[in-house]
């Protein structure tokens, strides 16, 4: 008889801290379940966010409106530039964010994943100190919300990086097959279960409720580089339906 295999430990946030699980299926199962904690707090606090998010439209519009502006003057230096157009792209960002919130629907329409996940891979660069890896395959469009999914990536990226620490490695990626178009994320991090408490991120329930939203679902295990891999996992676009 061969002697059993170590099993992989996986992580998930619950309450204030840090629970560690057996297997890959439990992750999943702790980090809906706080989602679903989360979304018992009632109504009352769902239509607040909402009105927070209606009132905020206007500032944000502004901020973007001032860097848009600021970014017509000739003299600028170079890091100058680039700084202005990153707050542009955040605040467009918040901007649809917010849009979203307050009409509280999923849009559907033909996403390029491979330049959305370029883009949410960019934005991480400019505040991370580590290295972020890109590695794209050629992907067919899908049919997807672009704000969603963006929100998605970006919060398991920002899982990553914060796991990963400032002298960390991510490494993101885009592949799949004839039925699925496989997001994937890897960090250098201590992986699940190794992290201290306060390092996992809320953002993975929203990011697996949005999944759930379009289809999909996430998986997570160990990864190459020694920590966690997150794979997001949607529908690829039916044959008939494509350009």
């Amino acid at each position: 008889m061969s002697a059993a295999q170590p099993r992989d430990r996986s992580v998930a946030p619950v309450g204030n801290g840090l629970v560690t699980f057996d297997s890959d299926e439990t992750t999943t199962t702790a980090i809906r379940g706080m989602d679903r904690r989360r979304d018992d707090l009632g109504g009352a606090l769902y239509r607040s966010i909402r009105e927070v998010c209606h009132d905020m439209r206007q500032p944000i519009a502004t901020v973007g409106a001032l860097a848009e502006a600021a970014l017509t003057h000739t003299d600028l230096p170079d890091e100058a530039v680039q700084r202005l157009r990153h707050i542009v792209n955040q605040s467009q960002q918040l901007a649809d964010l917010t849009e979203q919130i307050v009409n509280t629907g999923l849009l559907a329409m033909p996403v390029n994943p491979a330049d959305l996940l370029a883009g949410v891979a960019d934005e991480a660069a400019l505040t991370y100190p580590g290295v972020v890896r890109l590695s794209i395959e050629p992907r067919p469009p899908l049919i997807a919300d672009p704000v969603a999914l963006r929100r998605a990536l970006g919060n398991t990226l920002e899982n990553a990086t914060r796991a990963a620490g400032p002298q960390g490695v991510v490494l993101v990626s885009l592949h799949g097959d004839e039925r699925w178009t496989i997001f994937e994320i890897c960090d250098s991090g201590p992986g699940f279960g190794g992290a201290p408490s306060g390092v996992a991120s809320l953002g993975l329930a929203i990011a697996d409720r949005l999944m759930r939203a379009h289809g999909g679902f996430m998986e997570f295990g160990r990864s190459d580089l020694g920590g966690a891999r997150v794979r997001l996992l949607l529908p690829a676009r039916p044959q008939s339906s494509r350009s």
